[in-house]
């Protein structure tokens, strides 16, 4: 009501300012008052007589456009209710995607798992959705709320390392001022996971009938079974600028852990240990080691494994400020006050404008490197509809 209230007094203002400016371009972008605008400066146009035309001058002109294009873009970023049917609607584009691409091309390797045959537990070879716990370093759970997050490094993973303990702290009584959290509680938080009996697993990896139908409320006692995801070229280009910044000395872990990197060290960067075109080649020339060894860079299929674990919720980064109200409504977690963390240390090289940003890394690179690169993020790029043109250098797929 607060929201629809303020929003109806934006738009009562936008209409006083708009009166007087009967010819004001019709070229502008629409704004969500722009309706109202246009009848009410409509009606007034027909009321006037000829006598009665705008007298403003041209600064009295600038002013109040500054005022339409100040009021309009704090409508847009903060008064408008999420439209909840969109977001549904994605989700379950998302979920069909993924759902389709395990029946097409199955990421889950055949495995031995128990299952029960005539009242007995038996070990057989499986290949499909597990209905067995076994965690992954990636998961993030609270069983008090049903929740399992394949926490995707640089895909957002931290807000979600927050949501989780936050949940924690509240169950707990305790405080949940996110200036409490430590990088211990990350550590706590995946090994909760890691150290979860079977029994209580099993729970949150076994779907509900109905649990994937976004137009009904969720299902009683399902599981809310979550998986992050993020265009693979812009993760890349994220965990590229973090983990290689002097100052933060997490490269000296990468150094250690892919003997070859120091190899591919030619170009200088005045504020990373390594370029990012240095980086890509390594990347596209050591694929194996690169999917398996550090999960900053591997893809996140490998890490969530979306055909072994029937994941309900796609997280994609690039629409999280569109979906989260109708997530956090939905997997009841609206309680909870987590807020986003903001730009990681040392700010964001691609988030601002990511089409433009991810272009200009990737056109400092050769053709066949792009192509190294696309090969072992192609599952990610197919499972969760992310696009890269080879020719324009253009992504794609954020939705």
């Amino acid at each position: 009501m607060i929201r629809l209230a303020k929003a109806s007094f934006l738009c009562l203002s936008l209409i006083l300012v708009a009166i007087p400016l009967m010819n004001y371009s019709r070229s502008q972008p629409p704004s969500p008052c722009a309706e109202q605008i246009r009848t009410v400066a409509s009606h007034n146009k027909n009321s006037n007589t000829a006598g009665h035309s705008s007298q403003h001058t041209e600064q009295d002109f600038s002013s109040t456009l500054l005022v339409l294009e100040s009021t309009t873009a704090k409508i847009n970023s903060t008064s408008l209710p999420t439209d909840w049917k969109a977001v549904a609607s994605r989700f379950k584009v998302r979920l069909d995607r993924v759902r389709n691409m395990c029946r097409s091309k199955p990421h889950a390797p055949i495995r031995m798992e128990m299952v029960s045959v005539n009242g007995k537990v038996i070990p057989r070879k499986v290949n499909g959705w597990r209905t067995s716990w076994k965690p992954r370093g990636s998961f993030l759970v609270d069983l008090s709320r049903r929740l399992l997050v394949c926490a995707v490094q640089k895909s957002g993973s931290t807000s979600w390392h927050r949501t989780v303990w936050a949940a924690r702290r509240k169950k707990l009584s305790l405080s949940e001022d996110q200036n409490l959290y430590t990088p211990e509680d990350t550590i706590a938080n995946s090994g909760i996971a890691l150290k979860l009996k079977s029994i209580y697993g099993d729970k949150l990896i076994r779907p509900v009938k109905g649990d994937d139908d976004f137009t009904q409320s969720p299902p009683k006692n399902t599981s809310f079974r979550v998986i992050l995801a993020r265009h693979p070229f812009a993760r890349l280009i994220s965990a590229w600028n973090q983990k290689f910044m002097l100052r933060i000395n997490y490269w000296v872990n990468l150094f250690k852990t892919f003997p070859g990197l120091i190899e591919y060290k030619k170009d200088a960067d005045a504020n990373r240990v390594m370029s990012f075109r240095d980086f890509a080649r390594f990347v596209s020339d050591n694929q194996r080691a690169v999917r398996s060894k550090d999960a900053h860079f591997a893809p996140a299929t490998t890490l969530c494994r979306p055909c072994e674990y029937d994941y309900t919720y796609v997280m994609k980064a690039e629409s999280f400020d569109a979906d989260e109200e109708w997530v956090m409504e939905r997997l009841g977690l609206s309680d909870l006050h987590v807020g986003r963390r903001g730009s990681p240390p040392g700010g964001s090289v691609v988030n601002k404008d990511l089409k433009a940003n991810i272009k200009k890394f990737m056109s400092q690179l050769s053709a066949s490197v792009i192509r190294g690169l696309y090969d072992l993020y192609r599952d990610d790029f197919e499972y969760f509809g992310y696009t890269f043109d080879f020719d324009t250098l253009v992504a794609g797929g954020f939705e």
